[in-house]
This record gives C-alpha cells, sequence and structure tokens, in this order.
C-alpha cells in the first residue's frame, strides 16, 4: 500500500518529536550521567528550566543537583582526608571548589557548603605557593565551621611553607582536637616537630600514629627516617621492615635500607636493596644515584657514570655527582657543560656556581669565571668566600682597583681571625 506524501511528512515529524529530548529528560540524563558543570551540563540546564517549570518542580530537581554537587565535592575532600596515602591535585580542589561554589547557590544558607568551598580554594592557593592568599580562604572556610578539622590541618600546612612552625604546630593541634582519629594532621603535626628539631615529640606523635593507624607503610617509613637521622640504626631498620612487610612495593623504604648497610660498609647488601628498589621503581632515583655512589667508593666510576647519566636531567643531585666525576678524571669540558646545566635548572644554587667558576678557570677562562661569581653574588651577597674568590680571578686577570674592593668587602664581612688576617696580606700585597 503506497502511503500519501503529506501522511509521510507527517510520520517523520512525529518520529522526530519522539526522539527530541525536553528540557527536563535532558537534565535528568545529564545528573544520571554524572555531566554538572560542564557546557550542557546538569547546572546550565536547570537553570534554563527556572523559568519554564512551577517552583515545587523547580526546587525538587534542585535537590536533586544540590545532592550530586555534593557527592563530587566530597570525592576531593576524602583524597585530602586520606592525607599521604593518596597523592594530592591541585585540579582536585580546583573542581572541588567550583562543584561547592554551584551546590551553594541552591542552599545560600548552609554555610557548610561554602565552608568546604573556601577549604578547597585555600587548598588549591598552597599547590601555586601564594600562601597569604590562601590563609585568607581557610580563615573564612574555619569562620563558617569552626568545628571541622580540615581547615586547621590545611592552615597549618600554610604556615609550614610560610615557615612559621610555631604557628602551624598550633593550627595541626587544633586539627588533632577537632578530629582525633585523623592521621593526616598528626602526621603533619610530626613531620613538623621533626623541622624544627624537636625529635622526642615527632617520635610520640609517630607512635601514637601507629595506634591509631597500624599499617600504612608511609608511616612506618617515615618513622624509620626519623629513627635514622638520630642513628638509631636498628630501630630504623626495624621501621624500614615494617613498611616493606606493609607494602612490598615501597620502594622507599628498599632503598633507605641500601643506605643503612652502605653506611656498615655492607656493599652487596646495599647493592642489593638499592637494585630491588629499582625493580619496584625504576623511576627513583635516589637509588639509582645511591647505588652509582657505591660504585664510585668501589672504585668503579665505568660503572657510576652511565647511571648518572640515565637521570642527570630528571634528577639533579646526579647531575651534580656526574659533574664532579668528570672533573676529577680530567675531562673538564663535560664537567663544565654538567655545571651549566644545573645552573640553569636552579639559577640560585651558589655552590654550583662556584664549582663552575673553579672549572673554567682550570681551563683557563678567567672572565667567564668571574661571570659566575659575580651572579652566585646577587644570591649571596654577604658570603665573605665569594668575595675573596672573586678577588682572587680579578688579580688574576689584572684588575686590581675591582680586586680590593672585593677584598676590602671581604675583610669587612670576616670574622675569623685567620680568614681577616690572609685579607688583610692580600690588601698589602695590592
Amino acid at each position: 500500500m503506497r502511503i500519501p506524501l503529506h501522511c509521510s511528512c507527517l510520520m517523520i515529524l512525529a518520529a522526530y518529536c519522539c526522539a527530541a529530548q525536553s528540557p527536563e529528560s535532558a537534565f535528568v540524563q545529564a545528573l544520571e550521567q554524572g555531566r554538572l558543570l560542564e557546557p550542557g551540563g546538569a547546572v546550565e540546564l536547570l537553570d534554563k528550566l527556572r523559568p519554564l517549570l512551577p517552583e515545587e518542580k523547580w526546587e525538587e530537581l534542585s535537590v536533586d543537583l544540590t545532592v550530586a554537587l555534593v557527592n563530587q565535592g566530597r570525592q576531593a575532600i576524602n583524597r585530602y582526608t586520606s592525607g599521604d596515602e593518596t597523592p594530592q591535585q591541585k585540579s582536585d580542589f580546583d573542581l572541588g571548589a567550583r562543584l561547592y561554589e554551584a551546590a551553594a547557590r541552591y542552599r545560600p544558607k548552609d554555610p557548610q557548603l561554602q565552608a568546604r568551598m573556601w577549604l578547597c580554594r585555600g587548598r588549591s592557593l598552597l599547590f601555586e605557593k601564594k600562601i597569604d592568599a590562601a590563609t585568607d580562604a581557610l580563615m573564612r572556610s574555619i569562620q563558617l565551621d569552626e568545628k571541622a578539622g580540615y581547615a586547621y590541618n590545611a592552615l597549618g600546612m600554610a604556615r609550614v611553607q610560610a615557615g612559621e612552625y610555631q604557628e602551624a604546630i598550633t593550627r595541626l593541634q587544633h586539627a588533632i582536637d577537632r578530629e582525633p582519629k585523623w592521621v593526616y594532621p598528626r602526621h603533619n603535626l610530626a613531620l613538623t616537630y621533626a623541622a624544627v628539631g624537636d625529635y622526642e615529640r615527632s617520635q610520640r606523635e609517630y607512635e601514637k600514629l601507629l595506634e591509631l593507624a597500624p599499617n600504612p607503610a608511609y608511616l612506618h617509613y617515615n618513622l624509620g627516617v626519623l629513627l635514622h637521622r638520630l642513628n638509631r640504626r636498628r630501630e630504623a631498620e626495624r621501621a624500614y621492615l615494617r613498611a616493606v612487610d606493609a607494602s612490598p612495593t615501597m620502594a622507599e623504604a628498599y632503598n633507605a635500607l641500601g643506605v643503612l648497610r652502605a653506611g656498615e660498609g655492607k656493599r652487596e647488601e646495599a647493592k642489593d636493596h638499592y637494585e630491588k628498589a629499582l625493580r619496584v621503581n625504576p623511576k627513583l632515583f635516589a637509588a639509582r644515584h645511591n647505588l652509582a655512589i657505591l660504585h664510585t667508593r668501589a672504585n668503579q666510576p665505568e660503572q657510576a657514570i652511565p647511571l648518572w647519566l640515565e637521570q642527570a636531567q630528571e634528577f639533579l643531585p646526579s647531575r651534580l655527582s656526574l659533574a664532579e666525576a668528570y672533573a676529577r678524571s680530567g675531562k673538564l669540558q663535560e664537567a663544565a657543560e654538567h655545571y651549566r646545566a644545573a645552573v640553569r635548572t636552579q639559577p640560585d644554587f651558589v655552590a654550583a656556581r662556584v664549582a663552575l667558576a673553579q672549572i673554567l678557570i682550570r681551563l683557563g677562562d678567567i672572565r667567564p669565571a668571574i661571570a659566575e661569581l659575580q651572579t652566585a653574588l646577587e644570591y649571596r651577597r654577604d658570603d665573605p668566600s665569594l668575595h675573596e674568590q672573586l678577588g682572587d680571578l680579578y688579580t688574576s686577570d689584572g684588575k686590581k682597583a675591582e680586586a680590593a674592593v672585593q677584598y676590602e668587602t671581604a675583610l669587612r664581612l670576616a670574622f675569623d681571625g685567620s680568614d681577616r688576617r690572609r685579607l688583610g696580606r692580600k690588601l698589602r700585597v695590592r
């Protein structure tokens, strides 16, 4: 049977109308798919629906959207509360801030939503090292939700970045008072005590941590680092072994065991631990660096140099060790090349600039050596040894007036009597 043309057009139109989504169904679909903030997502669609729906229906949909926004935002908070067990990313906090900001639009009288928005903003700003702005954001979070420990912990971290350790300790203790079973602020407190040299309190905090959470490998490992620093080697070893028992893939703990064995002169055992660390994590630069040092101490530079070369671009200590090895073997151009690369990576690395200057002197390049020391002085103007070395170079270059200025500056800055006498002699010789 033939269908009249006008009927077929109507059927096509009907099919199109059935296929087209209503704005409300598009909103529901976006919500179900978790598409909330992006263009065409649930937030944008709900805004378009507002003039089209009765107030009660719109309110019902806004509740569903708020729940979805908060649930997604909570993922950023959960990654934060898990602390060092989960690597934290700036992007997580940026997204969390946007999600809670959107949720607060629909529930403007809920202070916790705004508190979490400001918490996420503050944590994001800490990644950018914008400490003052981060502190302001975190204080706003605390004002909105004084009972939550999250912002206090972040504020403690901000104070650590600012070098205000006592204030950091106070803020971290506030976080612990509010969240006594939360591992993260107590771990930050243990690290802060260690940073100020209060190792006894740091150890006590680790002991409390391990009562709360006996399984996390990173806690055993960090306790081992603390004990190692205190030269309590047997206790440190036990802590490192507990770390690898808890997490057999924790390469850092194998590397630390290698350092312990190397310090005891047990070269083969140290080598085994470093190699095990690299099997677990080939990108653990410290283990490869330590293995190279082990070869150097055994007078095997031909085995050490390839290991340093493999990661020199990514790991500054390996580049510096490589430069030193080339300098010892008389390969001065290669040594200079790696010292130059080091100061390009870290322009304020004064020791590398001085080492480069010494290599340039050996190569007979006095004026480039002078330039390196002049740059070094931009970062450390009150170092008498730098002024004296620069004076020596000016003397070698026949620039007696410039040399005198440097010697006089060094003499003014020097405290040691023998240094002052030596500088005085250099001035008289001039």
